[in-house]
């Protein structure tokens, strides 16, 4: 909401921190259910954070957060233009 607000551009860093916590968060998971209480403390707050980020992403997916695929990016590069191009000096060429 306040991206939106302060007209903020999309950090894809965060969506890929949100996918990794995801990973490891399901991995560990999985791992202490199968050998741990269910009622026990760490097995009750694992799935609590499984759900605070699959919720997190589902967000992020529903307002248009996610990177970009490299199709979708390319295409809105001008043609010729490279990365970094508009960023160096630009001198004038001798004949």
């Amino acid at each position: 909401m306040l991206r939106k607000a302060q007209n903020i551009g999309n950090d894809p860093a965060v969506w890929h921190f949100l996918v990794d916590v995801e990973m490891r968060v399901n991995r560990l998971h999985k791992r202490l259910d199968e050998i741990s209480d269910p009622k026990a403390l760490t097995v009750r707050q694992l799935a609590k954070k499984r759900i605070i980020v699959k919720r997190a992403l589902q967000y992020m997916s529903e307002n248009g957060l996610e990177p970009r695929r490299p199709a979708e990016a390319s295409a809105e590069d001008q043609p010729g233009e490279k990365r970094g191009a508009r960023f160096l000096p630009q001198f004038p060429r001798g004949k």
